[in-house]
């Protein structure tokens, strides 16, 4: 697959335990006047005075950033499912002292590549069918080197309810065509789902 942008987001916890799952994300809104791709690619999953990071980053346009190794663990969930927090790792002390570390000390951190898609969260911002088509991609690249992993959202890892908001973000919106993504991707050209299990 060809990516827009390669980089590697200084904002990392050691390695995944292993990949059981891809989570889907939502950006949220970005300041007036930005480019939304380039705000969260630079000022956020890039810089290092920020804790998050994430995988993987489809704009409106379709660019693809990839700005971790798929088995680097990036801070892209907070608490879920049991309410987990992460055993067996040494979290760097930048990590550890920032205000915002609970946040990513969820145990999804450890299993799911993260993936955000730039949209205001609103449920009214469309995704674009480039963004889809390049999700459909990004995907099925994905379960090719990784096998038939789940697809989720953060929803859906919070605590399995699709219906709560998942600490304060609530991604992915109702005008997302996750039920879909779920089954086969919009182009179906993702394998079938497969029971999710260590989450």
């Amino acid at each position: 697959m060809n990516f827009t942008d390669t980089l590697q987001t200084p904002n990392l916890t050691q390695k995944l335990k292993s990949v059981q799952a891809i989570m889907l994300h939502h950006t949220g809104p970005n300041p007036p006047g930005t480019n939304p791709y380039q705000f969260f690619r630079d000022d956020c999953f890039m810089n290092p005075n920020e804790i998050v990071s994430v995988h993987y980053l489809v704009g409106k346009e379709g660019e693809c950033a990839k700005l971790a190794n798929d088995l680097d663990r990036t801070n892209h969930c907070g608490y879920g499912r049991e309410l987990t927090l992460t055993s067996g790792f040494t979290i760097p002390n930048n990590i550890r002292n920032h205000k915002d570390y609970g946040l990513c000390s969820g145990l999804g951190n450890d299993y799911c590549i993260g993936i955000e898609i730039v949209n205001e969260g609103d449920n009214k911002d469309p995704f674009t069918e480039a963004q889809y088509d390049t999700l459909d991609n990004l995907i099925a690249y994905l379960r090719g080197i990784h096998g038939n992993v789940p697809i989720i959202d953060h929803k859906m890892y919070d605590r399995g309810n699709i219906n709560k908001k998942s600490q304060g973000k609530h991604d992915m919106e109702a005008n997302f065509d996750l039920d879909t993504y779920i089954k086969w991707g919009r182009k179906k050209i993702i394998v079938p789902l497969v029971p999710i299990c260590g989450l």
